[in-house]
Order: structure tokens, then sequence, then C-alpha cells
């Protein structure tokens, strides 16, 4: 019937999602279990009774702005870079669910502000950020962008229309879980 052909369409699909994915079948029914079990979940999710938790005081946090930094801390992270030791990490993995009530978009492809005039997304000004200290240190400073399944294609694509001229990676997330509600 046609039923059980979409059924087992879907299925086979599924499972090849999955798989494509680096689904563990195995981690999932050791959560799974853990959770029917008790040994894990919200109830779990506690700190003792007796942890203490105390303020934040000045000594626990270290500011950095252009009053902070030395000349010598400034000459040190400028070498890191003109060296290639460092680069930067951008995580562009989500949906925005939440941000845009469930709309479920590509969060880094989607313009969030205006700035000059001309609405920007998250990659737009990530990268500009990029180019300006890429120009400072006279070197292109690699990039890597995490993705998930979810965003992989749309970022990928939108990355193989620009101009060539970034050092762009990007580096695909392979960990995805099924849910488990009901846990049956």
């Amino acid at each position: 019937s046609t039923d059980s052909q979409l059924s087992s369409s879907t299925q086979l699909n599924l499972d090849d999602l999955l798989s494509e994915q680096g689904f563990n079948m195995t981690a999932q029914e050791q959560i799974r279990s853990d959770l029917k079990e008790g040994h894990i979940g919200l109830a779990k999710n506690r700190l003792p009774l007796d942890c203490e938790v105390k303020d934040v005081i000045a000594d626990d946090v270290i500011v950095v702005d252009e009053d902070s930094i030395t000349d010598s801390m400034l000459a040190c992270g400028q070498e890191a870079l003109r060296a290639g030791t460092v680069g930067v990490v951008t995580l562009a993995a989500g949906v925005g669910s939440r941000w845009t009530n469930g709309a479920g978009v590509v969060k880094a492809l989607n313009p969030y502000c205006c700035i000059g005039g001309k609405h920007q997304t998250f990659l737009d000004v990530h990268l500009a950020k990029n180019r300006r200290v890429s120009t400072e240190v006279g070197m292109r400073i690699p990039h890597v962008f995490t993705t998930s399944w979810m965003t992989d294609l749309p970022i990928t694509e939108h990355f193989d229309s620009m101009d060539k001229d970034e050092s762009i990676y990007i580096s695909t997330g392979k960990s995805i879980g099924l849910r488990m509600v009901p846990m049956v």
C-alpha cells in the first residue's frame, strides 16, 4: 500500500540521515536506559545541598579592554596572529528557533541588525571583524565556522557564493540524537 511504502521510504531516509550524522544507537539506548532508571534527568541535575554558592568578587574577574592590555600583551597577540598559531572559531550550528519564535531559520544567515543602512547577518559581522584585524596584522586570519546537519548546506552555499579572498573553513558537526519523550 501507499502508506506502507511512504513509511518505509521515510524510515530509510531517517536511517540514512542518522548514519550520515554519526548517530550512535548504543549511546542513545544507554541514555534512554539511564533516564528510565533515574540515573540521570532533571531531578539529578541539581547542586548538592551542602554546596555553597558565593557572589563573584573583583579578584575573580579579569577585565580585558583597551586600558588593561599592555603594549607587550598586544605585541604578543599580534605576533601569534602573524605566525598563524591562532584563528577564529564561530559557532554557527543554530537554527534560531527560540530567537524566531519557532520559525527555525539558519541563525547565522538571518539579518539581525542594520549597520550603515544595510541589514547584516551574524556571518557578515564576524567576517567584517576578522577582515579588520587581518588588515591590522597584515595577513589573513583563519576563520572556522562550525555547522550542524541543519545549517551546513545553507552556510556552505553562502560561502561558495562569496569572494574567495577569505581564509574560511567549515567544520561540520557530526553529533545527533533522537528525542526521548515518550521513553517507551
